[in-house]
């Protein structure tokens, strides 16, 4: 039995990707999501949910000798959760979302990915990391310093993890602009602190954004299945 976990499964590309998962055989599927939305999914005795605010320092991540079974064959970590905010021009950003936006894209993935990788050396499992990152982690956009820093930062960590244990399957990927509760946010965003917003109201106008069950389904059947 593998045992995937996924985080930020309440909305967006998680939300579709455990959708996707739930039901797949000989499979324990863990998602992660914030308390506040916790009425929201659905779970079996092969689901479970892991109520966590990556945004706050001193996460609390259950024991893997909890929930790793005598049948578990492989450990897959999916690290997806993300937040965009806050999107501004550096000096004039509030220093808590700022906190709070590092320990949900860099800190949190840092510290569940290292209780992970204890794990499956303890218990000797194979261990593969999904890491749904994005452009922004290769290249500087103005008024997202903090997201940009967050995403190159977990990706180099990644990198990093790989050369510590070769063993370890790593795959970066870039899933596009998807059509989500995040492009929503960013199109709202004032010119002033987001100078590209144009360029995103336009990728909506003109039908460009890619649809996130269509993306789950995609990584799924690339990654997973295969």
């Amino acid at each position: 039995m593998r045992t995937i976990i996924i985080s930020g499964v309440s909305r967006g590309l998680g939300k579709e990707l455990f959708t996707c998962l739930t039901g797949m055989p000989d499979v324990l599927l863990i998602g992660i999501s914030r308390p506040s939305d916790s009425e929201i999914i659905n779970t079996n005795e092969n689901q479970l949910i892991f109520y966590i605010d990556l945004a706050q320092d001193n996460i609390i991540f259950p024991d893997p000798s909890l929930w790793i079974r005598p049948t578990t064959t492989q450990l897959i970590w999916i690290n997806n959760a993300g937040t965009i905010d806050p999107i501004g021009k550096i000096g004039n950003l509030d220093v808590n979302e700022v906190d709070h936006a590092l320990h949900t894209n860099l800190i949190s993935p840092i510290k569940i990915t290292s209780i992970l990788v204890h794990a499956t050396l303890k218990y000797k499992l194979p261990f593969k990391v999904i890491n749904i990152s994005s452009g922004a982690a290769l290249s500087p956009i103005p008024g997202w310093g903090v997201y940009c820093t967050g995403k190159c930062g977990i990706r180099m960590f990644l990198d990093c993890l790989a050369k510590d244990h070769p063993n370890v399957e790593l795959t970066h990927i870039d899933p596009g602009v998807l059509d989500t509760e995040m492009q929503k946010k960013i199109r709202e965003s004032d010119e002033k602190d987001f100078p590209l917003v144009s360029n995103f109201i336009a990728y909506h106008n003109d039908r460009q954004l890619k649809d996130p069950k269509a993306v789950a389904n995609g990584i799924v059947a690339t990654h997973i299945l295969r």
